[in-house]
């Protein structure tokens, strides 16, 4: 049995919807992940951070390499001419069964999404340093760079869609030189989308369909 999980040990919380095509993709092949990465804290509530330790050290193949402190959980879609192939289930980057191994940090994960989705948006906190951090850069797509999706070299984030910036950040990102005010107006601009995946009312939203796609019937993966 899993306790009830206290919300005030998450933190951090950042979510993405992303498209990508797979590269020896072929018939229209795409791919689609809702994504979640979140820190996870003790406190005098609760301690969170302890339980998912103590979850890991009997599963160490989900340790988040990046920040053994924080859970990135992905659902996994591939389409081929929009209609769904697959669900794979990811926690830290590695598909998760449905074996009794992996029951207590999928149960675990999943609640930690539930209960973002019921969250006030006054309790979702991100520190204000956060976005600088290499689990901001590299965690809310596990383990690539959130660069190359707002340049769109490795894939489209959904929130650019159709605002034009995807494209600018591509013509600069192809550019050898840059000037340094060019630069500055870059970086400035990553660390700003990277405050929206990170903003309450964007991760409150994200959660709900989140929880909602891991109660779906169909998101076991099978080897």
């Amino acid at each position: 049995m899993i306790r009830p999980i206290n919300f005030t040990g998450i933190k951090n919380i950042g979510y993405t919807k992303s498209n990508s095509y797979p590269k020896d993709y072929q018939n229209d092949l795409s791919n689609t992940k809702y994504t979640m990465n979140m820190q996870l804290t003790d406190d005098e509530n609760g301690k969170e951070l302890q339980k998912y330790m103590e979850i890991l050290s009997k599963n160490p193949k989900f340790i988040n390499r990046i920040n053994h402190a924080y859970l990135n959980i992905e659902a996994d879609y591939m389409y081929v001419n929009d209609n769904t192939i697959a669900y794979v289930e990811k926690i830290n980057g590695i598909p998760v069964d449905n074996s009794e191994e992996n029951i207590p940090i999928r149960n675990f994960s999943r609640k930690l999404v539930s209960n973002i989705a019921k969250a006030k948006i006054s309790d979702i906190k991100t520190d204000d340093f956060h976005k600088y951090t290499q689990e901001a850069q590299l965690g809310l797509i596990q383990k690539e760079r959130i660069l190359d999706y707002i340049s769109g070299a490795e894939g489209t984030l959904d929130i650019l869609e159709n605002s034009g910036l995807a494209e600018k950040f591509a013509h600069y990102n192809k550019m050898e030189h840059i000037s340094e005010k060019d630069a500055k107006t870059l970086a400035k601009a990553v660390l700003n989308i990277i405050d929206v995946l990170h903003s309450p009312q964007y991760v409150k939203n994200g959660a709900m369909i989140m929880d909602s796609i891991l109660k779906t019937p169909n998101n076991t993966y099978k080897n």
